[in-house]
């Protein structure tokens, strides 16, 4: 053999040991690369579930501290409600009981069953509080605390030595629109357990917290009544109605996605609501009763998921998996639910993804994997067969590398930077190629923070220009500058939450919609658009915008920013040319004080509203003539002064003044019936007919006419909107 060998001519030998190796190394590497491949699809497999993991403890644990830091602040409102309201009754005198009585027919608010009693006559600075069940009839204390700080309030009396509280005077109304007075809450509940709220006014302290009230649940606060002698009497009640605070964290939560079909839920936990939706996927079921409700496997899993949940400690989240199938789908499919419970409001909160969308990405990996092998098995066995057929392997494989290395660099001449050179050999060839991709990888990072600093920069400068904006996926303003403000004839007030749809025509409209959808499907942005839009003061003008894409740190889009110009009355681009960067320097200043000047004002603000609430306060107290009455006004005085000081900060953070006056709110009504704007409402629905009742005895009130008219707008606005057929807004 060796012999034979010998005498082979050399381009055979060459072709010989050519085919060989390249056979041993194909081989050699399909192997390894099967190998390799099968390692990195399970790691990838790893990190993609454990991304979807941490994606539903995210989603989960957000809405929760949502849901959290709005209770907090509610609350927070409602124990100063209760401060004035404990002020009110000390005003109006001490809480005493008649030795005359009174008969009441008292309905138990969680049972509706009545009963007749006798009470003594409660009486406020002497005076009698009445039966009175007529909202349009004052009630004393009640009335005005509401006057004062709005939601409700009422006043209980003791019945009996148990400590069940009757309402005496509230502004709750029952199903029949009348004052709640008579309903009581039992000290002892229908389960047997002392209701929280009497416990604590019984033991002399008070009560913070959600509580069921009349017919609805509230956050609330309750306050001991007790008389001169100091025996408890009674107690004071504030609150505020829990589906008022939820609408505010709602719409959050339902455009909250959880993967492509994905979607957050919230259900009731332990009260009358137990196993209903509060917030069903996209508002559909919201309401419905599920507690009784099985899985495609049998089990009641609504209620194994409430009852595992709700004895959870604070904050902690579960994962519950089980086939679900929806209304209007063909099969059930399995479902993964990350759950937590928030106490305070009794709110199951969960997000679900369906497992087979899971399962896509894991199919991604195993279909490139296979492709990848089957890739490697047939290169090598056509590298083989060419080396076995061509004489040339030693030329070829050199030409091979660098005919990649030519081509990658022609690749990223034209300006993709994702290239890398396959090629594991050793030899200078191999150095060249790994030298090349390490070059490529630097290269790669220097243009990604090129591009990075590209966008920093160009966002600074494009901020100078005329007017600039911020709008959120659904093009709803987040934020906008005095140019924007002034371009469109709105406060930048009245612009944020506002729809473009609300300063154009329809037509108009439809091309920004357009716009901001090219670019949120694209990710390029759009510069040089014209379009027509509607001032505030009904005039049009013809502007220019440019619109890019607002992305997160995790490449997300969360919104769009633009540039706006008008081109009614164009200025010359050299003026603007040449002041740029000194504008930029006084931007970045004035932002800064601006944003300091505001943050001192509004804190101020606070401070000196509660000095000026409470001066007003005593100077309805004190007579004429009293010595503290003086000191009383010096610092009403002060705190107006203060109040104009403070008026100039916010002047210098937001570049205008809010004028207040003394005005009529009749008059208020009657001017905003007769703008293009009610006109332009009534217009949008022909259906819907508008009606007024106006008080002629009405107070005044002190306000912006300005802002008032654009919150009534708003309100008319959004009752017509909220109007699916034939209506009326009164």
């Amino acid at each position: 053999m060796f012999e034979l060998f010998r005498d082979f001519r050399l381009g055979v030998k060459v072709a010989l040991l050519g085919a060989g190796s390249v056979l041993i190394t194909a081989t050699a590497l399909v192997f390894l690369a099967v190998w390799q491949s099968g390692q990195y699809n399970t790691l990838a497999q790893k990190e993609v579930d454990a991304l979807i993991d941490a994606d539903l403890n995210h989603i989960t644990q957000g809405v929760y501290n949502l849901v959290r830091t709005e209770n907090e602040a509610v609350q927070q409102q409602v124990d100063n409600n209760l401060n004035v309201a404990l002020h009110v009754l000390a005003n109006a005198g001490t809480v005493s009981l008649s030795e005359d009585t009174v008969h009441w027919t008292a309905r138990n608010q969680f049972t509706n069953i009545q009963s007749r009693i006798k009470l003594p006559k409660m009486l406020i600075g002497g005076k009698w509080l009445g039966q009175n069940t007529d909202p349009g009839v004052k009630t004393v204390v009640v009335d005005e605390v509401i006057k004062l700080v709005g939601e409700t309030a009422t006043i209980f009396q003791c019945m009996n030595k148990s400590g069940d509280m009757i309402r005496v005077a509230t502004t709750i109304t029952d199903a029949e629109g009348k004052r709640a007075v008579g309903t009581y809450i039992p000290a002892v509940d229908a389960s047997g357990k002392p209701n929280p709220v009497i416990a604590a006014i019984l033991e002399g302290k008070n009560y913070h917290g959600r509580a069921f009230v009349v017919d609805a649940w509230y956050l609330t606060a309750y306050e001991p009544i007790k008389d001169k002698k100091g025996r408890l009497v009674g107690m004071l009640y504030v609150g505020v109605k829990q589906k008022t605070v939820e609408l505010r964290i709602r719409q959050a939560i339902l455009q909250t996605s959880v993967g492509k079909t994905g979607y957050v839920y919230v259900l009731g936990g332990k009260g009358k609501d137990r196993g209903r939706y509060i917030i069903s996927q996209g508002g559909q079921r919201d309401g419905e009763d599920i507690w009784e409700h099985k899985d495609s496997d049998g089990r009641y899993i609504i209620q194994e998921i409430i009852n595992k949940v709700t004895v959870m400690k604070p904050g902690k989240l579960t994962t519950e998996r089980y086939r679900w199938q929806n209304p209007g789908e063909t099969r059930p499919r399995w479902k993964i639910a990350r759950l937590t419970y928030y106490e305070p409001w009794d709110w199951v909160i969960g997000a679900s993804v369906y497992e087979d969308e899971l399962l896509n990405y894991r199919a991604v990996l195993s279909g490139g994997r296979t492709r990848m092998t089957t890739i490697m098995g047939l290169a090598g066995l056509m590298i083989t067969l060419l080396i076995g057929l061509v004489g040339i392997f030693m030329a070829w494989t050199i030409a091979r590398p660098v005919r990649q290395l030519t081509k990658a660099a022609e690749t990223i001449i034209h300006g993709d930077m994702n290239q890398v050179v396959d090629v594991h050999s050793r030899d200078e060839i191999g150095a060249l190629a790994r030298t090349f991709n390490i070059m490529t990888g630097r290269l790669r990072q220097t243009m990604v923070g090129l591009r990075e600093s590209e966008e920093k920069y160009r966002t600074i400068i494009e901020q100078m220009e005329d007017g600039y904006f911020e709008v959120d996926l659904a093009g709803n303003f987040t934020f906008v500058n005095d140019a924007e403000s002034k371009i469109l004839g709105y406060s930048k007030s009245e612009l944020i939450g506002m729809n473009n749809r609300q300063y154009q025509d329809e037509t108009n409209a439809e091309k920004a919609a357009q716009l901001f959808e090219q670019v949120y499907r694209t990710g390029k942005p759009v510069k040089g658009l014209d379009y027509e839009i509607i001032r505030k003061n009904g005039t049009k003008g013809f502007h220019e915008i440019s619109v890019s894409l607002i992305k997160n740190t995790e490449g997300k889009p969360i919104g769009l920013r633009g540039l706006s110009r008008d081109v009614t009355e164009r200025k010359r681009a050299e003026e603007e040319k040449k002041d740029l960067e000194d504008r930029l320097h006084r931007a970045e200043k004035m932002e800064a004080l601006g944003q300091l000047a505001g943050g001192v004002a509004h804190d101020l603000n606070n401070v000196l509203g509660v000095l000026t609430g409470y001066s007003e306060l005593l100077l309805m107290v004190i007579p004429e003539g009293h010595k503290g009455r003086s000191h009383a006004e010096k610092i009403l005085l002060s705190t107006q002064k203060g109040a104009a000081i403070i008026q100039d900060l916010l002047t210098l953070a937001r570049r205008g003044v809010m004028v207040s006056d003394v005005i009529n709110f009749n008059d208020i009504v009657s001017g905003f019936l007769k703008t293009p704007v009610f006109e332009k409402i009534r217009d949008y629905h022909p259906r819907v007919t508008f009606r007024t009742e106006c008080d002629q005895n009405l107070l005044n009130i002190k306000g912006s006419p300005i802002h008032l008219e654009k919150t009534l707008m708003n309100l008319v606005s959004n009752a017509a909107e909220s109007i699916s057929g034939q209506g009326e807004v009164t």
